[in-house]
This record gives C-alpha cells, sequence and structure tokens, in this order.
C-alpha cells in the first residue's frame, strides 16, 4: 500500500470516529465537514488529524525543509515550545509542536525586516497552505487584464462591465464587472451573481499600506447596493494574499472570505477559478460549480443570514 494512501485512511477513520458530520462531495472534490470544507488532497497529507501526527520533532522535522536544524526559524519554534512547556507544566498553548513553526518564520522575517537579523530565504511556513498558483502573465495596463479575463470567462458568465452602485455611506461607486453564470442550474443560489475587480497587484510591490488600502476597497465593494444586482460577493483579479506566503496568506484569506472576499485567478489543473476562503474553489473551468453547489453567493450579515439578491437582465441574455 502506498504511503499516501494509507495516510489518507488513517485521517479518514480518525474523522468518521470523532465526527458525526464528515462526508465526501466527489463533484466538487471537497472533503465536507462542520460548516465547510476542504479540498480532498488535504485528507492525504500527515498531521491532517491526530491519527498522523509525527511521532517526535526529529520525525517532523526531517520532514520540513523550511526548518533546517540550527536556522534561527528552528530555534525560534523550539524556544516558544519549551518556555511554554515550562511555563504552563504541559498545558501549552500550542496543541502541537509543529504550530511554533508559523510563528516562528513570521518572528524570523520581522527580525531581518527591520536589520536585527542578516538577510536569509524567505521561511516557508509549514502551516496551512494556499493550493499554488500558476504565475500570472503580464498586462499592460488592468483594461487589457479585464478584457482578457473577461473573454475567456465570457463562454460560461453573462459579463455586464461598470456597474454603479451605491455605498451604505451613500457614495456612489463603480465595479469592473459583474458576472452570472450561463447555466445556474448547479449552482446553489437560484439567481447566482458576484463582483469582480481587477488590479495589477501582480506586477508591483504591494507594501503593508497597498495591501490595507487595497483589502478595505474589496470590503467596501460588499456593501454596496449595486444596480438590478442588491449585494454582492467581491471577487479580487488576482489577489495579492498570495504573496503573504503561508498561515499568513492562509489567515488573511479566511478573515476576507467572512466579509465576502474572495480571489478570481488560474488555480493549477482548474484553469480559472473563484475561489473563496484561499482552498474552497467555488467555480473552475475544469470543475464547472464546485462547492457553489453548497455554498450561497450572497454576503452574510450579522449572525449569518444571507442578504437577499436582486435580478438584472444583462443584453446578450437568452430568453426563457
Amino acid at each position: 500500500m502506498l504511503e499516501e494512501t494509507r495516510i489518507a485512511l488513517k485521517n479518514y477513520d480518525w474523522l468518521m470516529r470523532n465526527r458525526s458530520d464528515v462526508g465526501l462531495a466527489w463533484e466538487s472534490d471537497t472533503l465536507v465537514y462542520g460548516d465547510g470544507g476542504v479540498d480532498i488532497e488535504k485528507i492525504t497529507e500527515r498531521g491532517f488529524t491526530e491519527a498522523t501526527e509525527y511521532q517526535d520533532r526529529k520525525d517532523l522535522l526531517a520532514q520540513v525543509t523550511a526548518l533546517q536544524p540550527g536556522s534561527p526559524e528552528q530555534i525560534v519554534a523550539d524556544a516558544l515550545w519549551d518556555v511554554d512547556l515550562r511555563c504552563n507544566a504541559g498545558a501549552c498553548a500550542w496543541r502541537k509542536y509543529r504550530d511554533t513553526f508559523s510563528y516562528a518564520g513570521s518572528t524570523v522575517r520581522a527580525l531581518r525586516e527591520h536589520g536585527m537579523l542578516p538577510p536569509g530565504p524567505h521561511p516557508q511556513s509549514s502551516g496551512p497552505n494556499l493550493k499554488r498558483r500558476p504565475p500570472m502573465p503580464r498586462f499592460a495596463n488592468e483594461a487589457d487584464l479585464a478584457e482578457r479575463v473577461l473573454t475567456l470567462l465570457d463562454q460560461h458568465f453573462l459579463i455586464e462591465t461598470e456597474v454603479v452602485g451605491r455605498h451604505c455611506s451613500g457614495r456612489r461607486l463603480r465595479i469592473d464587472a459583474i458576472l452570472r453564470p450561463r447555466d445556474p442550474g448547479p449552482w446553489k443560489d437560484d439567481e447566482p451573481a458576484f463582483g469582480v475587480e481587477f488590479k495589477l497587484v501582480h506586477q508591483k510591490s504591494f507594501d503593508t499600506r497597498d495591501f490595507s488600502a487595497w483589502a478595505r476597497q474589496a470590503c467596501d465593494y460588499t456593501h454596496v447596493e449595486w444596480q438590478g444586482y442588491g449585494r454582492l460577493m467581491v471577487f479580487a483579479c488576482p489577489s495579492p494574499i498570495i504573496d503573504l506566503g503561508g498561515t499568513d496568506a492562509w489567515l488573511m484569506a479566511h478573515l476576507l472570505g467572512q466579509f465576502g472576499v474572495g480571489e478570481l485567478a488560474p488555480r493549477e489543473q482548474d484553469g480559472w477559478a473563484i475561489m473563496l476562503h484561499g482552498d474552497h474553489v467555488l467555480w473552475s473551468e475544469r470543475r464547472g460549480a464546485a462547492a457553489a453547489q453548497r455554498w450561497s453567493l450572497r454576503p452574510k450579515v450579522g449572525g449569518g443570514d444571507r442578504t437577499r439578491s436582486l435580478r438584472r437582465v444583462t443584453r446578450g441574455e437568452p430568453s426563457n
């Protein structure tokens, strides 16, 4: 039996014994549990459940290239783990030794950025990772980016560009495009629609100020009543989140996902894809409607209620 198969079976067995809400959605390649799920490939990863945890630090470090023995990241990780064990007599804040890795990487990166450590290779987090994206080509400007992406998506979606709406503050805003699937049948919503905003974030350096301004704008757009549509989720094309790397990217993707902000970008083996929370593929060129078969595209309000969607006829839409 292959080691990957053995790990997958152990993980699935542990989930079935310890949770009552586990299922496999084969049409979207998703391992479903709780209110969401993860890409089914996660089940083949060692450490996904307690059944496949590494036995000791040496065994784990041997598998993690980001934490070479004697590296600053490994020294910081060991210090976090050992100090916590002594202070809390075993009731440590880190449930597992590997939980210290992302914090160690972030600490060392911050020290290097402030000149307190010599420059070194950017540490790769061993924590949750976003699915690898293929490199984006270069574009002349944002209009060129929008034209080329929307041309590719035209066979799958009805597209309306330069849609205006009114923000909850009263200010009028404009979004680059609103898309609706040509075949809404497999989608959970009766009339699914979502907004897309194009930014050339992959062709320039993005500092903290740029990133936070981008995130603020994206969240603002989810609070706009778009003419004929109402409030919508908004997907950035592409998103600068992936450049954060490792756990930082994963956490930011999940946080913005709660605000109704996702990503439209190419994904390995899937083609262009609409993603939320980093790993959850709502739709892709290869799969069609994936998680969108179970998840609504209407933004959440308060404790989780969904907003009402409106209906607008787009020029060129086939009549019933």
